[in-house]
């Protein structure tokens, strides 16, 4: 399998960790030249103060030989920068009035007298060579007066103490900022390359075994934790592939009771013609068998064709009906197909007497209408005689929906089996009728492309309570 998005992702991130790195060095380094170079000048400068003063203060209390033993002290790259030179009396007096300028030195406004034993600044102030523009002293000096009333100037220097100014430039990253980088780098951009891409060569290849017919398949437990876009696509995976799968199973199932739906009236055909060609005699009951047998199986196919029809509706309607008006007509029409059966069919409307633009519904009303008819006729089926069957249509103005609610009295479903009622080919038990079990499922269907809702449940009192919600259109 070719990783293509995983060297992608590793490569972006990681030329992007490495161009990041070296954005940050040269802003830093950029930014701190200045402060640097003024916190070296102003080391340089109390160094050499520092040594200036000791080499005075030896000089002045004990001469050139305190100074030299001063200086046996220090190292040596310390000793051959300090010199010391007599000055003679007119030079001195001259220091006194104006002091001179030496190479790197300037004048600074302490210069003084000095008294026997004391000292007097000649080198550079405070802030020499600190401003921008201006090039740091060379040298540092003083004036000491010996004990004797002589003069000496003592210089310290410090050419070479500091390095040449240096601009970085893109590729003088320092070594452990460009192995940080890079093994950081690296190391980031392969998590999240390999967070990235594993989770999708996942999804490839769920997809590719879907496609190949493992409709089992599901994804969500192979993301783990995750609690991000990729595991909702894993998520949506799985009720895509749970779909298909109950879709094809459905299917298989629709088949294999359409097979045997229709082989045993078409078993029971080839009988009674059997017979009929053994017992010329019978010929006419066995005609009425195989014709009731053949009626059997047009009603199959009917209702088959129906259930087709309902589900290969995609709910685009541009039709309008009353379904008060609906309701009444399946309730008569029913009433008069029970009556032999000696159930009764009740029919209550709230609001009583509402206008007719409360009970207008988008839709195909042949298909609404079947699906009441079905509801209606299984209620009526399992109502013992002398009950009745109570329909109830109530109107929600707020929400814009209709409910409708057929009450029997008949024995009940099984709590286990009030969803399974609504399949195809599903019989719970025997009924008085000879009904093919696809009545409720066309109505859950057809209700359904209406953008309804068909539930069933048993009454406390005994009997089944099926209730159909259908949205309405709101009034102008």
């Amino acid at each position: 399998m070719r990783s293509r998005l995983f060297w992608k992702i590793l490569l972006g991130f990681w030329i992007t960790f490495l161009c990041i790195s070296e954005g940050v060095w040269l802003v830093f380094a950029l930014s701190n030249i200045p402060r640097h170079r003024i916190n070296e000048e102003r080391f340089v400068r109390e160094l050499a103060e520092t040594r200036l003063a000791a080499a005075a203060v030896e000089l002045g209390r004990d001469g050139e030989a305190g100074l030299r033993a001063l200086l046996a002290a220090w190292p040596e790259a310390a000793r051959t920068r300090l010199t010391w030179e007599r000055l003679p009396g007119d030079a001195a007096a001259a220091q006194d009035g104006a002091p001179e300028k030496a190479s790197g030195e300037t004048s600074g406004p302490g210069a003084q007298a000095a008294g026997p034993g004391q000292t007097a600044d000649v080198g550079a102030g405070p802030d020499a060579g600190a401003g921008a523009g201006n090039a740091p002293p060379t040298a540092y000096s003083r004036l000491v007066t010996l004990a004797d009333g002589s003069s000496c100037r003592v210089t310290y220097e410090t050419a070479g103490l500091l390095p040449m100014p240096h601009r970085p430039g893109p590729f003088s990253l320092p070594p452990q900022l460009v192995i940080l980088g890079a093994l950081g780098g690296l190391l980031f951009s392969t998590l999240l390359a390999w967070h990235l891409s594993t989770p999708i060569w996942r999804l490839r290849e769920g997809f590719g075994r879907l496609a190949s017919g493992e409709l089992d398949v599901r994804l969500r437990g192979l993301m783990g934790r995750r609690r991000d876009e990729i595991a909702d696509l894993a998520r949506d995976f799985d009720r895509m592939a749970e779909r298909m799968q109950a879709l094809v199973e459905s299917r298989e199932q629709l088949l294999h009771d359409v097979s045997h739906e229709l082989r045993s009236p078409l078993a029971r055909q080839h009988t009674a013609i059997g017979l009929a060609r053994q017992n010329p005699q019978r010929t006419a009951s066995l005609l009425d068998r195989i014709e009731q047998e053949s009626s059997r199986m047009d009603d199959l196919v009917g209702e088959l064709l129906t259930l087709s029809r309902v589900e290969a509706e995609g709910g685009g309607f541009e039709e309008y009906f009353d379904l008060q008006s609906l309701v009444r007509v399946v309730v008569n029409n029913t009433r008069f197909e029970a009556a032999g059966d000696g159930v009764d069919i009740g029919l209550a409307m709230a609001p009583e007497g509402a206008p007719d633009e409360m009970f207008t519904v988008r839709g195909d009303s042949e298909l609404v209408r079947r699906a009441l008819e079905n509801v209606l006729r299984n209620a009526t089926r399992h109502s013992p005689r002398g009950s009745c069957v109570a329909v109830g249509v109530f109107v929600d103005g707020a929400a814009n929906r209709c409910t409708i609610r057929v009450e029997d009295s008949g024995p009940g479903v099984p709590p286990e089996f009030l969803r399974q009622m609504f399949e195809p080919f599903v019989r719970l038990r025997k009924s008085k009728g000879q009904g093919v079990g696809l009545g409720l499922a066309i109505a859950k269907r057809a209700i359904a492309v209406h953008g309804g809702s068909i539930e069933a449940a048993n009454r406390p009192e005994g009997g089944l309570c099926v209730t159909i919600v259908l949205p309405l259109e709101p009034p102008e």
